[in-house]
């Protein structure tokens, strides 16, 4: 839904499209504008990063949608799940290891923080977006060895 482009009026083409059929169900076609497309048993899913073109639709279209806005969580909200989940999976090893846990989940949550601040997305590089599915995939692996 971010388009980086708005026309002169304040529109976009392509979000004025999506209401149109939102709102009528149908859709002109574009040979004869006397036809009428009728296109049923669609759901619109919709995701926009704040990151990149435009963070603001119209809000004839905005109006169709449930807004959820999630942040990634905090580092104390980060330690207290993985130490649940990590310390868990580590109650069948030795005493040893199992006082390792809140550690292992420190260093863990600490690298992820040091290498999402300076590993940052760029328009070359938009794949260096850090989020939680990282420190699963590095406690999954834990769990995994």
């Amino acid at each position: 839904m971010n388009l980086p482009y708005v026309e002169t009026y304040g529109t976009q083409n392509a979000i004025a499209l999506l209401t149109q059929h939102m709102q009528y169900g149908s859709i002109f076609d574009r040979g004869d504008l006397g036809i009428r497309k009728h296109l049923m048993n669609i759901q619109y899913v919709a995701d926009m990063n704040p990151a990149a073109g435009s963070c603001e639709i119209c809000q004839r279209c905005q109006r169709h949608f449930a807004i959820f806005v999630i942040a990634m969580p905090s580092a104390s909200d980060l330690n207290t799940a993985f130490v649940s989940l990590f310390g868990g999976h580590l109650l069948s090893f030795q005493p040893t290891m199992q006082d390792l846990t809140g550690k292992i989940v420190e260093s863990a949550i600490s690298i992820h923080e040091s290498v999402s601040s300076l590993f940052l997305p760029s328009a070359v590089r938009f794949m260096y977006n850090w989020n939680m599915r990282e420190l699963t995939n590095i406690f999954q692996g834990y769990c995994h060895a």
